[in-house]
């Protein structure tokens, strides 16, 4: 990206919930906690960030050199709130497109999150709010043991042990 073309691509400013630093390791239940103890005891840092749209310098993205890219793909899937229309259909198109852009031998889709707020609220089955918080899914312990949960045959013949 010569001359870095970043600095000019169209963009909004939003406020993002980071973890706050601090002693307390916090502790958020995913299911409704005893009672007294509180959801979450996670307390978050707003940040305003930029966020760039890069669709204009798309063939100047590089997986390996940026770490990921944008493309565009196609879906049959008419309703992506039918879980298995979703899981049918949607999941090996997925499979295909990641194949095709890293080279990957084998893909493994194992779950997806729906995300719409007036559904979540209505109490749609299946739909959640979306995230309103930083954060990543799995830690250093948690996504080594997803992989031996979903293969593992292969898991266990990996060399990688963390």
């Amino acid at each position: 990206m010569d001359n870095n073309p970043v600095q000019g691509l169209p963009h909004v400013e939003a406020t993002l919930n980071y973890l706050l630093n601090g002693a307390e390791r916090p502790v958020s239940y995913a299911y409704t906690p005893p009672p007294g103890t509180p959801q979450t005891t996670r307390r978050n840092s707003p940040h305003t960030v930029t966020i760039r749209n890069a669709r204009p310098i798309l063939s100047h993205l590089s997986l390996d050199q940026h770490g990921f890219v944008l493309t565009h793909q196609d879906s049959k899937v008419a309703n992506f709130y039918d879980e298995h229309e979703v899981r049918e259909v949607y999941y090996p198109e997925v499979e295909r497109l990641l194949k095709e852009a890293t080279g990957a031998v084998k893909v493994v889709i194992f779950d997806h999150v729906v995300r719409c707020t007036p559904k979540a609220r209505r109490g749609v089955h299946g739909v959640r709010e979306p995230a309103r918080i930083v954060h990543n899914d799995y830690s250093l312990k948690s996504a080594p043991r997803r992989v031996r949960d979903h293969v593992p045959e292969e898991a266990e013949e990996s060399e990688y042990r963390p």
